[in-house]
């Protein structure tokens, strides 16, 4: 019984730790879309700028493609975190899964137990009536 006892907590424990892994990882994407976010505005603003000259025009140009390529990192990055976010979410689902079942085995010992000592008791008493009859 203590060691399902045990095995209960370690699950608790596990699935606060995937949690916190969960919450760590939202706060990584928060981080990268607020990046992607101001690299749009960044863009924006340089693409309605008007050069004249042909070398301004031509770094224009190469800092719009830095940009562009920066923001389809960070899009990767943005993908590949929000996967590993649903792996988490299923292992939390799984550790629930476990923990609610060792809790059912236990609450099902526990009535096996209780019905066992209601069957001594019963026995005991019904001994003690007959044998003063």
């Amino acid at each position: 019984m203590k060691i399902l006892e045990l095995f209960k907590k370690k699950l608790k424990f596990d699935i606060r730790i995937y949690r916190s892994k969960i919450d760590q990882i939202d706060r990584e994407l928060s981080e990268l879309i607020s990046k992607r976010n101001l690299l749009y505005d960044r863009f924006e603003k340089i693409k309605n700028e008007n050069f004249n000259d042909v070398n301004t025009l031509y770094y224009k140009i190469e800092y719009l493609k830095d940009i562009e390529d920066e923001v389809a990192r960070i899009d990767e990055k943005i993908k590949i975190l929000e996967m590993k976010k649903e792996a988490i979410k299923l292992q939390v689902k799984l550790k629930n899964a476990e923990k609610k079942s060792v809790e059912k085995y236990i609450k099902n010992i526990n009535k096996n137990a209780l019905k066992k000592e209601l069957k001594k008791e019963i026995q005991i008493a019904e001994t003690s009536f007959n044998s003063r009859r």
